[in-house]
């Protein structure tokens, strides 16, 4: 399972649009960025989150964890969740006045505690971040032995065409209901 840490990475970096549409609101074109500090904090988030994210996901796909014999059933794309993600966050998150210190404090409680939910509901794997890597979400059965496991998300860059398939699966179990799969070898 993965950590806190890792958790709120993945959370922090599916924020990234937010902070790229941001950088844009803000950015003086008058001005050198090295003269804005508000935009040359945002351009370390944005490149520090995206190195972030690359380094969870590749230290994910290096791990030794195999799963054998996994039937994912009834594979469906999750279609709905990024985006029910970016307008329930991002879009009110950008009223936010960034030059006032209040307004900043504010975003920055709000921010905290949609953290805080986010990491202990397991809802981390809403990240429009990880659609623009390649990776889909995927709401699925798992099944072993034909006794039904539990109901997940899966993100992965693997597609999952065919609803009812036996899975050799190497990835991480995030929690009970979220997995990231990193690899699948069709039986």
């Amino acid at each position: 399972m993965l950590s806190i840490f890792a958790k709120s990475i993945l959370f922090i970096t599916s924020y990234i649009p937010l902070y790229i549409i941001l950088f844009i609101q803000y950015y003086d074109f008058n001005d050198s960025i090295l003269k804005q500090p508000l935009l040359l904090t945002l351009a370390i988030i944005i490149v520090v989150s995206f190195i972030l994210l690359i380094v969870l996901l590749n230290k994910i796909k290096k791990q030794k964890i195999m799963l054998r014999t996994i039937e994912i059933r009834n594979a469906t794309m999750a279609k709905e969740t990024n985006l029910t993600y970016l307008l329930s966050n991002i879009i009110p998150l950008i009223a936010f006045d960034f030059t006032n210190r209040q307004q900043i404090i504010s975003f920055l409680i709000i921010f905290f505690v949609l953290l805080m939910m986010y990491v202990k509901y397991n809802l981390t794997s809403y990240n429009p971040t990880t659609e623009v890597l390649g990776y889909t979400n995927y709401f699925a059965e798992i099944y072993m032995n034909d006794k039904k496991i539990n109901d997940i998300i899966i993100l992965s860059k693997t597609k999952f065409p065919h609803s009812n398939t036996y899975y050799n699966v190497k990835g991480v179990q995030v929690d009970n209901n979220f997995w990231i799969i990193t690899k699948t070898i069709e039986d």
